[in-house]
């Protein structure tokens, strides 16, 4: 944190964006009424600016803050493993410890660490529904990830698989229920409710909409979206998307390079070499473990739609990523969820 601070950009990930989201922090701080403004960063750059406008112009102060946030996740995660009685739990938590990512992104001026955090809270509740079948859980759940949806819009991608589970989850993890009328109308008054309380005027306010809206309005496409080959490590170059077919068609490979970039048949250098083997070699072994078991993971309810929340937030993040360094980035928002996923899946094969 200390180095990044003296030298930014020094330490990976670092760069343009945090001085991006420290620069837009610091025009806020002078002049409040930028909140009522879209800026770069979106609500990152004006959660910034708040804390600098409260306490004066502090560049440390933030950096501590996602610190907090990555001590808070794992707090959060040591009572999921409580939750979920899953044994093997000292694995989990130095995999968790010392992730590089989790490193990096709870000391840099990012906001990787505090959606991470966000989404492990509703994570957690979510959890806490599907043991005990108490709405408010389910409220509280469906807030936090659309708390997380303010900072970054495609984690939205995290509430279908949410709203899968809430209907389909009985009190028998094991069965799959979907005509329960009851929960069907409770959910649907719950994401009304939390949508008129947490958005504004109107529906391309939303989070997920209003990142579109925003390439619509500066004549951009979804296919120019798409194709976009940002980055010295951009992938699928040669991939062009200009058709529902072809989207349809490319969307799985994208999906794949999203999960495992680098991959290790494009690496062209000894730091691509070093990301692969300390990111997406993760992210590949815990690829592999879940497709040979997706046939088990089809059949139970829980891990289901937590397998739909994932796959549903990586497939919108991959309609406009094309390098693999913002895929690095953008993948561990759903980390925690992940490996607890896999560890959860491993705990279930057991029981049987």
């Amino acid at each position: 944190m200390i180095y990044d601070f003296y030298i930014p950009g020094s330490i990976l990930h670092s760069g343009d964006d945090t001085e991006n989201f420290f620069k837009t922090g610091v025009e806020i701080s002078n002049n409040i009424s930028l909140l009522f403004v879209d800026l770069y960063g979106g609500m990152y750059s004006k959660f910034i600016g708040v804390i600098f406008y409260l306490y004066g112009v502090d560049r440390l102060l933030v950096q501590f803050l996602n610190i907090l946030f990555f001590i808070f996740s794992v707090i959060v995660i040591r009572k999921i493993i409580i939750l979920l009685n899953i044994k093997n739990y000292k694995i989990l938590m130095v995999i968790i410890f010392f992730f590089p990512h989790s490193l990096i992104f709870s000391s840099i001026l990012l906001r990787e660490s505090l959606i991470s955090f966000l989404i492990v809270v509703s994570f957690y509740y979510f959890l806490k529904w599907a043991k005990q079948q108490r709405y408010a859980y389910a409220f509280v759940c469906l807030m936090f990830v659309m708390l997380a949806a303010l900072f970054h819009s495609g984690v939205i991608g995290l509430a279908l698989g949410y709203i899968v589970g809430i209907i389909i989850i009985t009190n028998d993890e094991n069965k799959i229920l979907l005509n329960n009328p009851k929960k069907i109308i409770l959910l649907l008054v719950t994401l009304i409710t939390l949508i008129f309380i947490m958005f504004s005027n109107n529906i391309l306010d939303l989070p997920f909409l209003n990142k579109f809206q925003q390439y619509f309005e500066s004549n951009e496409t979804i296919y120019d979206i798409t194709n976009i080959n940002k980055g010295t490590n951009a992938y699928l170059n040669t991939v062009v998307i200009d058709t529902p077919l072809d989207f349809i068609v490319y969307s799985p490979l994208k999906l794949l390079y999203f999960i495992i970039s680098p991959v290790p048949w494009e690496i062209k250098s000894l730091s691509t070499m070093i990301a692969f083997c300390l990111d997406g070699l993760f992210y590949l072994i815990f690829t592999l473990y879940i497709v040979k078991n997706y046939r088990f993971i089809l059949k139970n309810p829980l891990l289901l739609s937590i397998f739909i929340g994932i796959i549903a937030t990586y497939l919108i993040f991959s309609i406009g990523v094309s390098n693999a360094g913002t895929a690095m980035r953008h993948r561990f928002k759903l980390f925690y969820i992940i490996i607890i996923f896999v560890f959860l899946l491993h705990k279930r094969k057991k029981e049987i």
